[in-house]
């Protein structure tokens, strides 16, 4: 029998569109018997939600905006990445790709990045000049 694909979903936001959607796509993963889980913070419905459905979460805590806390939030995902060991690993919102992909890149995991809107959008004016700033060096990186 071949061996299982391994994914693991990332996402800050607990709530909303970006919650409901990584849900979808890792009950639908599930289905498919494929090994998944999410990981993101404890609050919002999320993972109340994905205890209903039987998809494994792991607690990841992050919080909305990028700041002195995102190193360590990469720190811990890379941690969590490690241990899970993923096939591939789908970082959905812009905090998950801003964390997410400095422990990929270290370690060379397959990479899905998936906004689902642009940060700089919705930041003010030198907040959004760095987050478009790290967006452009951070597309760059491959880890196929």
């Amino acid at each position: 029998m071949a061996e299982r694909v391994r994914v693991l979903h990332v996402t800050q936001p607990t709530q909303g569109g970006v919650a409901i959607y990584a849900m979808h796509a890792a009950t639908d993963q599930v289905r498919r018997g494929w090994r998944v889980a999410v990981a993101c913070p404890a609050d919002g419905d999320l993972p109340t939600r994905l205890d209903s459905l039987a998809v494994p979460h792991v607690p990841w805590d992050a919080s909305r905006s990028p700041g002195p806390s995102t190193l360590h939030e990469a720190l811990s995902l890379g941690r969590i990445v490690r241990r899970f060991k993923p096939d591939v690993l789908h970082l959905h919102s812009s905090k998950a790709g801003l964390a997410g992909r400095l422990p990929c890149v270290a370690n060379g995991t397959p990479t899905i990045f998936q906004p689902h809107g642009w940060s700089w959008l919705a930041a003010g004016d030198s907040q959004a000049e760095s987050v478009l700033r790290w967006e452009r060096f951070a597309a760059r990186w491959r880890t196929d």
